[in-house]
Protein backbone atom coordinates (compact mmCIF):
# COMPACT_ATOMS: atom_id res chain seq x y z
CA UNK A 1 0.00 0.00 0.00
CA UNK A 2 1.19 3.76 -0.94
CA UNK A 3 0.10 6.63 0.54
CA UNK A 4 0.79 10.07 -1.04
CA UNK A 5 1.11 13.16 1.26
CA UNK A 6 0.60 16.53 -0.01
CA UNK A 7 1.85 19.76 1.52
CA UNK A 8 0.82 22.90 0.02
CA UNK A 9 -0.26 24.51 3.80
CA UNK A 10 3.51 24.84 4.92
CA UNK A 11 4.75 26.12 8.37
CA UNK A 12 6.32 29.62 7.46
CA UNK A 13 9.31 28.36 9.85
CA UNK A 14 12.42 26.49 8.60
CA UNK A 15 15.57 25.51 10.81
CA UNK A 16 16.49 27.20 13.70
CA UNK A 17 19.69 28.60 11.91
CA UNK A 18 17.01 31.03 9.49
CA UNK A 19 15.57 32.64 12.87
CA UNK A 20 12.22 30.60 13.23
CA UNK A 21 11.85 32.59 16.55
CA UNK A 22 11.24 30.21 18.62
CA UNK A 23 13.30 29.19 22.28
CA UNK A 24 13.34 24.95 21.48
CA UNK A 25 15.07 24.62 24.69
CA UNK A 26 11.90 25.11 26.41
CA UNK A 27 9.67 22.98 24.43
CA UNK A 28 8.53 19.55 26.29
CA UNK A 29 8.95 16.06 24.58
CA UNK A 30 5.52 15.16 22.39
CA UNK A 31 3.12 12.89 25.07
CA UNK A 32 3.30 10.34 22.64
CA UNK A 33 7.26 10.44 21.34
CA UNK A 34 9.21 7.21 21.03
CA UNK A 35 12.08 8.78 21.21
CA UNK A 36 13.55 7.50 24.78
CA UNK A 37 12.12 4.25 23.12
CA UNK A 38 14.93 3.82 20.84
CA UNK A 39 18.09 2.14 21.40
CA UNK A 40 20.24 4.55 19.44
CA UNK A 41 24.03 1.59 20.14
CA UNK A 42 22.02 -0.94 18.36
CA UNK A 43 20.29 1.16 15.50
CA UNK A 44 22.04 1.35 12.21
CA UNK A 45 22.29 2.93 9.27
CA UNK A 46 23.45 1.88 5.75
CA UNK A 47 25.25 3.94 3.50
CA UNK A 48 25.55 6.30 6.39
CA UNK A 49 28.14 9.17 6.42
CA UNK A 50 31.23 8.86 8.67
CA UNK A 51 30.88 12.30 9.77
CA UNK A 52 27.51 12.74 9.64
CA UNK A 53 25.96 9.67 10.87
CA UNK A 54 22.26 8.09 11.92
CA UNK A 55 23.23 9.40 15.34
CA UNK A 56 23.33 12.69 14.42
CA UNK A 57 18.63 12.79 13.40
CA UNK A 58 17.95 10.59 16.66
CA UNK A 59 17.99 13.30 19.54
CA UNK A 60 15.98 15.18 21.65
CA UNK A 61 12.70 17.01 20.23
CA UNK A 62 13.75 20.25 21.16
CA UNK A 63 17.41 19.62 19.90
CA UNK A 64 15.42 18.76 16.19
CA UNK A 65 16.43 22.02 14.50
CA UNK A 66 20.01 21.87 15.23
CA UNK A 67 22.92 21.95 12.75
CA UNK A 68 23.40 18.19 12.86
CA UNK A 69 22.02 15.88 10.49
CA UNK A 70 22.52 12.29 8.87
CA UNK A 71 23.23 12.07 5.44
CA UNK A 72 23.84 9.28 2.70
CA UNK A 73 27.54 8.62 1.65
CA UNK A 74 28.00 7.41 -2.32
CA UNK A 75 24.63 8.51 -3.06
CA UNK A 76 21.17 9.08 -2.10
CA UNK A 77 20.24 6.03 -0.91
CA UNK A 78 19.87 5.47 2.98
CA UNK A 79 18.80 2.70 4.43
CA UNK A 80 17.71 2.90 8.35
CA UNK A 81 17.36 0.18 10.84
CA UNK A 82 15.69 1.51 14.10
CA UNK A 83 15.91 -1.12 17.33
CA UNK A 84 13.60 -0.25 20.33
CA UNK A 85 14.06 -1.11 23.40
CA UNK A 86 10.86 -2.41 23.94
CA UNK A 87 7.47 -4.18 21.66
CA UNK A 88 5.97 -0.25 20.23
CA UNK A 89 2.82 0.27 18.28
CA UNK A 90 3.48 3.01 15.84
CA UNK A 91 0.78 5.22 14.38
CA UNK A 92 3.31 8.16 13.01
CA UNK A 93 6.76 9.53 12.44
CA UNK A 94 8.05 12.68 12.20
CA UNK A 95 11.39 13.55 9.91
CA UNK A 96 12.72 16.99 9.25
CA UNK A 97 14.77 17.93 6.20
CA UNK A 98 14.90 20.58 4.10
CA UNK A 99 15.31 21.58 0.19
CA UNK A 100 16.58 19.45 -2.41
CA UNK A 101 18.14 17.10 0.48
CA UNK A 102 14.45 15.65 1.60
CA UNK A 103 13.26 12.39 0.63
CA UNK A 104 11.35 11.42 -1.67
CA UNK A 105 9.53 8.57 -0.79
CA UNK A 106 9.66 6.21 2.54
CA UNK A 107 9.71 2.33 2.30
CA UNK A 108 9.08 0.57 5.45
CA UNK A 109 10.15 -3.00 6.42
CA UNK A 110 8.76 -4.62 9.10
CA UNK A 111 8.15 -7.99 8.47
CA UNK A 112 11.57 -8.81 7.74
CA UNK A 113 14.24 -6.35 9.37
CA UNK A 114 17.54 -7.75 8.74
CA UNK A 115 17.72 -6.80 5.21
CA UNK A 116 20.93 -5.31 2.88
CA UNK A 117 20.47 -2.92 -0.27
CA UNK A 118 20.49 -5.73 -2.48
CA UNK A 119 17.47 -7.35 -1.12
CA UNK A 120 15.36 -4.17 -1.43
CA UNK A 121 16.77 -1.99 -4.29
CA UNK A 122 15.06 -4.07 -7.12
CA UNK A 123 11.86 -5.43 -6.27
CA UNK A 124 11.05 -6.78 -9.82
CA UNK A 125 14.03 -8.45 -9.90
CA UNK A 126 13.12 -10.77 -7.31
CA UNK A 127 13.81 -7.94 -3.99
CA UNK A 128 11.81 -7.78 -1.26
CA UNK A 129 8.85 -5.28 -0.82
CA UNK A 130 7.83 -2.58 1.58
CA UNK A 131 5.32 -3.32 3.40
CA UNK A 132 4.19 -0.06 3.44
CA UNK A 133 5.17 3.01 1.68
CA UNK A 134 4.64 7.19 1.82
CA UNK A 135 5.28 9.40 -0.96
CA UNK A 136 6.04 12.87 -0.15
CA UNK A 137 5.18 15.48 -2.80
CA UNK A 138 6.57 18.39 -1.49
CA UNK A 139 5.92 21.60 -3.43
CA UNK A 140 7.55 23.92 -1.41
CA UNK A 141 10.42 21.32 -1.10
CA UNK A 142 10.68 21.60 2.61
CA UNK A 143 9.49 18.82 4.93
CA UNK A 144 8.09 20.69 7.87
CA UNK A 145 7.59 19.69 11.89
CA UNK A 146 4.52 17.10 11.49
CA UNK A 147 3.95 14.04 11.93
CA UNK A 148 2.88 11.41 8.95
CA UNK A 149 0.18 8.84 10.07
CA UNK A 150 1.15 5.48 10.04
CA UNK A 151 -1.61 2.17 9.96
CA UNK A 152 -1.23 1.24 13.99
CA UNK A 153 -2.67 -2.28 12.05
CA UNK A 154 0.50 -2.78 10.58
CA UNK A 155 2.77 -1.51 12.89
CA UNK A 156 1.95 -2.94 16.08
CA UNK A 157 4.09 -4.57 18.57
CA UNK A 158 7.36 -4.53 16.72
CA UNK A 159 11.14 -4.28 18.05
CA UNK A 160 12.56 -3.30 15.03
CA UNK A 161 12.07 -1.27 11.84
CA UNK A 162 13.34 -0.29 8.80
CA UNK A 163 13.25 2.89 6.36
CA UNK A 164 14.53 2.97 2.69
CA UNK A 165 15.31 5.68 1.08
CA UNK A 166 16.12 5.64 -2.90
CA UNK A 167 15.62 9.06 -3.62
CA UNK A 168 15.32 12.72 -2.78
CA UNK A 169 13.78 15.99 -4.31
CA UNK A 170 17.02 16.84 -5.88
CA UNK A 171 17.16 16.53 -9.97
CA UNK A 172 21.26 16.03 -9.59
CA UNK A 173 22.42 12.84 -9.18
CA UNK A 174 25.43 14.68 -6.93
CA UNK A 175 22.58 16.13 -4.05
CA UNK A 176 22.75 13.51 -1.22
CA UNK A 177 20.06 12.67 0.79
CA UNK A 178 19.70 14.36 4.54
CA UNK A 179 17.39 14.21 7.87
CA UNK A 180 17.74 16.40 10.43
CA UNK A 181 15.64 14.49 12.68
CA UNK A 182 13.52 11.62 13.05
CA UNK A 183 11.61 9.72 15.31
CA UNK A 184 7.87 7.91 15.52
CA UNK A 185 4.78 8.83 17.72
CA UNK A 186 2.88 5.68 19.13
CA UNK A 187 3.13 3.57 22.68
CA UNK A 188 5.07 0.97 24.59
CA UNK A 189 3.37 -2.15 24.36
CA UNK A 190 3.21 -3.01 27.40
CA UNK A 191 1.42 -6.59 27.00
CA UNK A 192 4.49 -8.28 25.36
CA UNK A 193 6.79 -6.39 28.10
CA UNK A 194 8.14 -9.37 30.80
CA UNK A 195 8.06 -6.98 34.36
CA UNK A 196 8.78 -9.78 35.99
CA UNK A 197 6.25 -12.96 36.71
CA UNK A 198 5.55 -14.74 40.20
CA UNK A 199 5.24 -18.01 39.41
CA UNK A 200 3.07 -19.94 42.18
CA UNK A 201 2.84 -23.65 43.24
CA UNK A 202 -0.49 -24.24 45.01
CA UNK A 203 -0.75 -27.26 46.85
CA UNK A 204 -2.94 -29.63 47.42
CA UNK A 205 -1.78 -30.46 50.63
CA UNK A 206 0.88 -28.50 52.11
CA UNK A 207 2.91 -29.70 54.51
CA UNK A 208 5.04 -27.01 56.93
CA UNK A 209 8.11 -29.34 57.14
CA UNK A 210 8.33 -28.85 53.29
CA UNK A 211 9.03 -25.19 53.80
CA UNK A 212 12.35 -24.63 56.33
CA UNK A 213 11.82 -21.16 56.47
CA UNK A 214 9.03 -20.82 57.69
CA UNK A 215 9.29 -24.05 60.30
CA UNK A 216 12.72 -22.08 61.41
CA UNK A 217 10.92 -18.63 62.01
CA UNK A 218 7.69 -20.49 63.86
CA UNK A 219 10.74 -22.35 66.00
CA UNK A 220 12.19 -19.43 67.21
CA UNK A 221 9.17 -17.55 67.98
CA UNK A 222 7.39 -20.45 69.90
CA UNK A 223 6.60 -19.22 73.69
CA UNK A 224 6.78 -22.55 75.79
Amino acid sequence: MIITIYQNNRIDKEMCEHNCGIDHSTEEVPEFSLYSNISLEKSDCFNQSATNPLKNCIKPYNERHNDKYLESDADKELLIKIIFNDPVDINGIKILSKDEHCPRKLMFYVKNTDLNFDDVDDVDGGGIASDYDIILENTTSVITDIVYPLPTHKFSNIKSIMIFIKYNLAEDDDILTRIHYLDFNGMINKSNIDNGIVNCVYESSPQISDHKQILDLMTANHIN
